[in-house]
């Protein structure tokens, strides 16, 4: 339904902003590259260690370690005491390196 209400160019997608597949009005939907809809991808694993976008446990050093990927690297932002730490980290450095596109672990 989204693609037909937006009626991309076939080089573009459609993205929803709060990442609900069934939310479909127009002020939700935008047009976007390839990545820039991988950048507002939400957390998948649900399995993982952490429940935040972008944390995993390290079990070398006990501690919680942030990362973020951008443009095919992935970039350590360093390990924390807290998860949640690690997750703020995160999502700075995802405003930093996705803008407008960055799905964030806080709001």
């Amino acid at each position: 339904m989204h693609r037909m209400l937006m009626a991309p160019p076939p080089h573009l997608l459609v993205d929803h902003r709060d990442n609900e597949s069934l939310h479909n009005r127009r002020e939700n939907l935008r047009l976007v590259n390839h990545h820039q809809n991988m950048c507002n991808r939400p957390k998948w694993k649900k399995n993982a260690s952490s429940k935040y976008i972008g944390v995993t446990w390290v079990k070398k050093s006990k501690r919680w370690r942030a990362y973020i990927t951008a443009n095919g690297i992935t970039h350590y932002l360093g390990n924390f005491l807290s998860e949640i730490d690690a997750a703020k980290a995160r999502d700075e450095a995802a405003k930093k390196y996705h803008g407008e596109f960055a799905c964030l672990n806080f709001s």
